[in-house]
């Protein structure tokens, strides 16, 4: 996480700080609540630079496949001596390199998408296990 993010990190978390402190005169967990929100907000911070990166270099990708493409096609009507035949190959090469680029970029998809769902599913989990923690401590509180 960059320094910048951090701080937003920090400000937000004492902002909550500042509102969760109000309630903690009625036995709520001021510091668990706080520290549990803290770890959401690097989670989503987290997932949102995956999913970001992951774009860029979605659009990278397909950027250098409409040049390396348009390369290929605009270099066939440069030379007038090709033969339709020729032509016609390097237009079936033209698609599939194509094709096959289109399959990288699917793949780089796939890869964000589980990067991304792995750091959602691991602050989830954390949640599930936060939760299940107080629920804990609150029936030994109670008995």
């Amino acid at each position: 996480m960059t320094q910048k993010q951090t701080d937003t990190v920090q400000s937000i978390t004492d902002q909550i700080k500042d509102m969760v402190g109000k309630f903690s005169g009625n036995g709520a967990n001021v510091a668990a609540t706080i520290e549990t929100l803290h770890q959401n907000i690097e989670g989503t911070f987290n997932a949102s630079k995956i999913a970001n990166q992951g774009a860029l270099d979605v659009a990278s990708r397909q950027l250098e496949l409409y040049q390396d493409t348009s390369k290929q096609l605009l270099s066939m009507f440069g030379k007038v001596e090709m033969t339709a035949d020729q032509r016609a190959e390097v237009a079936k090469s033209a698609f599939e390199s194509a094709l096959a680029g289109s399959r990288e970029v699917t793949e780089i998809i796939n890869k964000t998408t589980e990067e991304v769902f792995a750091a959602a599913r691991q602050r989830v989990t954390g949640n599930i296990g936060q939760f299940q923690k107080s629920m804990g401590s609150s029936s030994t509180t109670k008995e």
